[in-house]
């Protein structure tokens, strides 16, 4: 389990490709068991008792002693387990066939609240990355409401939200500067990631490509924003590997680049 952003864990996900169910935390999980800081151990059982909370290794063999004594069980039945799967690598998919297995009324007794779960699950996604494209088109960034929004606005079967977030998907389409939104974003989101990786120099020459080529844009005006902050903070040329970069959180002098808009 992790408190980190759900964009941030599926960028994870897809690198690492885990064997075992990730869970994004809101919170409320962590305050009931008094989380201090991560990371942190809790052993629970299928029935919901705690039989270990604690940092692991800090009691010799405590952990193991907690694993031992909880109660153990699938976490759903092994006939759902291909859709379990799909359900992080391609949740439309998933979506559609288990919509399938209700509709064709096949399922068990112990299989449908599984399903039921899992469809509320998606559901509860697709709206989510409805409220986040809305919360990106308000700020301007095009590019990233758009792909939040294309795969649940033409999924079939439809979801609840699909509706709302089709005519979102309009509304953007409609905009007088759609194609150059869109092409300034992914540019804007690959400098995302190169600052993601500490090459702050690259991601502010990618972000003041973005303000000179598409000039006039919404997303122009947060590529300025946001190059104008990599420089005020001192950070284009900062070498990760340099101590006394490491040391003000900064560019050093001996890196420092002097950058201009």
């Amino acid at each position: 389990m992790t408190d980190e952003s759900p964009e941030l864990v599926q960028e994870w996900l897809a690198r690492a490709k885990p064997t075992y169910p990730i869970a994004v935390i809101n919170g409320a999980f962590d305050k009931q068991i008094n989380v201090p800081h991560f990371p942190y151990c809790a052993v629970i059982g299928v029935d919901g008792n705690l039989t270990y909370v604690g940092d692991s290794g800090m009691e010799e063999g405590a952990l193991d002693t907690a694993l031992a004594s909880a109660k153990k069980a699938p976490l759903w039945p092994k006939s759902l387990s291909k859709l379990t799967k799909s359900m992080t690598g391609d949740p439309i998919k998933a979506y559609g066939d288990l919509k399938k297995l209700v509709v064709g009324g096949k399922l068990t007794a112990e299989e449908r609240p599984y399903v039921d779960g899992f469809i509320a699950y998606l559901e509860g996604q697709a709206k989510n990355a409805l409220a986040d494209a809305k919360a990106f088109s308000e700020k301007g960034h095009v590019w990233k409401a758009m792909k939040k929004l294309e795969a649940y606005a033409t999924a079939q079967p439809p979801f609840p939200s699909s509706a709302d977030s089709t005519a979102l998907l309009k509304e953007l389409q409609a905009l007088p500067d759609f194609k150059k939104e869109l092409a300034g974003g992914e540019v804007y989101s690959e400098a995302e990631k190169l600052e993601k990786d500490s090459q702050y120099l690259d991601a502010f020459e990618a972000l003041k490509s973005v303000t000179k080529k598409f000039a006039g844009t919404k997303i122009a005006d947060n590529a300025r924003t946001e190059a104008e902050r990599l420089r005020t903070e001192g950070l284009p040329g900062y070498e990760p590997s340099c101590e006394a970069c490491s040391d003000v959180h900064r560019a050093c002098t001996k890196h420092r680049k002097d950058v201009k808009l």
